[in-house]
């Protein structure tokens, strides 16, 4: 009987088509522009940006805002590089950095 049921599964004319179409379901949220002060505010942050902080960043991922708080594991401006418990962010996505 097992073997009869998978005859009648689903048939996945286009590979990867399920994936784009769940993708597009998903909620999403357009990536909001810092004011003047407001990146004034996130620089003044990031100078401050030491590793084995402990920080919460607020950054844009993938039609998000994601929150991670934890330790900076690796810090580097001239690279524009961060990254608390090896997550890596960059810098032009952090909206908010909190101490």
């Amino acid at each position: 009987m097992n073997e009869r049921a998978v005859q009648f599964a689903p048939f996945a004319a286009l590979r990867g088509y399920s994936d784009v179409t769940e993708e597009r379901r998903r909620m999403t949220e357009p990536k909001r522009e810092l004011s003047e002060d407001e990146e004034a505010l996130l620089s003044d942050r990031l100078n401050e940006l030491r590793r084995r902080m402990t920080v919460t960043v607020t950054y844009y991922k993938n039609g998000q805002y994601v929150t991670v708080t934890g330790t900076v594991t690796e810090w580097e401006p001239v690279f524009r590089a961060l990254s608390v418990d090896g997550v890596f962010i960059p810098m032009e996505d952090i909206f908010e950095v909190s101490f």
